[in-house]
């Protein structure tokens, strides 16, 4: 993903905070397509991949149904 601008370091010590709290994020199968369609339609097929192995693995994902 990018790495650089103040979004990275925000995202960064957001994420540090939720870490060091324990804290579980939480997420819909709807936003996990819509983020991957965008990382990859706007900067590549490289940040979709780190998304998914540094990214995902930290999410609890509630996944939508036609029910």
């Amino acid at each position: 993903m990018l790495r650089s601008g103040e979004m990275h370091i925000r995202a960064k010590e957001n994420f540090a905070y939720f870490a060091e709290r324990g804290a579980q994020l939480l997420t819909s199968s709807y936003v996990l397509v819509e983020t991957v369609a965008l990382l990859q339609r706007r900067i590549g097929l490289a940040p979709v991949h780190d998304f998914n192995v540094k990214i995902v693995l930290l999410l609890e994902i509630v996944w939508a149904d036609v029910e």
